[in-house]
């Protein structure tokens, strides 16, 4: 059985009419590394750098 580790990429805070802002604004953004006896896939949910939309309405803290 393949195993899935949770990476913790980011924090963000959520706009005030965010649906899921009615359960706090702050929020995290996971990935997942799934150690397949085939190899390693990595899953980027992540919020990435330089988009100008996403700094604005977001305001990511990307994890190094």
């Amino acid at each position: 059985m393949p195993r899935i580790e949770r990476l913790h990429l980011a924090d963000l805070t959520l706009p005030e009419d965010h649906p899921a802002a009615r359960s706090g604004r702050d929020a995290v953004v996971f990935g997942f590394a799934i150690d397949h006896p085939d190899g390693v896939i990595v899953v980027d949910t992540g919020v990435g750098r330089g988009s100008a939309f996403i700094d604005e309405v977001y305001r990511p803290s990307v994890l190094d």
